[in-house]
């Protein structure tokens, strides 16, 4: 499941510039558009995994956004046109993603995963072991 779809972008910025820099002879070029969303989703997956159930389903606002923007990043960069604003926002995007990486950014309303490497199973009335079964050696 993308983040982000054709009608993201072009809700995003407008169809006059997804011609110029995803189209050619004035027709966009769906397959480029979908390459620049899967680029986007997949640097979102490999920052957010160790933290967050991924593929996001629900789609949080935030996820939808970085993919858009990851993805007009992308594009611009595929058609050689130079758009500053573009680089600086992927720029930030990108550091904010080594913070989720790193733990220290959390997503709203996104799934994140157990930590600690416990799982919980079955609650068990009586207790497996006693002190008396645990010897020190």
């Amino acid at each position: 499941m993308a983040y982000s779809v054709k009608a993201d972008l072009v809700m995003a910025k407008n169809e006059t510039i997804l011609k110029q820099i995803a189209g050619t002879d004035g027709v966009i070029n769906d397959d480029w558009i979908e390459e620049a969303i899967n680029a986007a989703d997949s640097s979102i997956d490999v920052k957010c995994e160790k933290y967050y159930t991924i593929p996001f389903d629900p789609v949080p606002d935030i996820i939808k956004t970085w993919s858009v923007q990851l993805a007009f990043s992308w594009l611009y960069r595929r058609s050689n046109i130079s758009n500053k604003s573009a680089e600086e926002e992927a720029d930030k995007i990108k550091a904010d993603l080594i913070l989720v990486s790193e733990g220290k950014l959390n997503i709203p309303d996104a799934t994140k995963k157990l930590t600690g490497g416990a799982m919980v199973s079955d609650v068990y009335e009586d207790n497996i072991f006693t002190m008396d079964d645990l010897e020190v050696k």
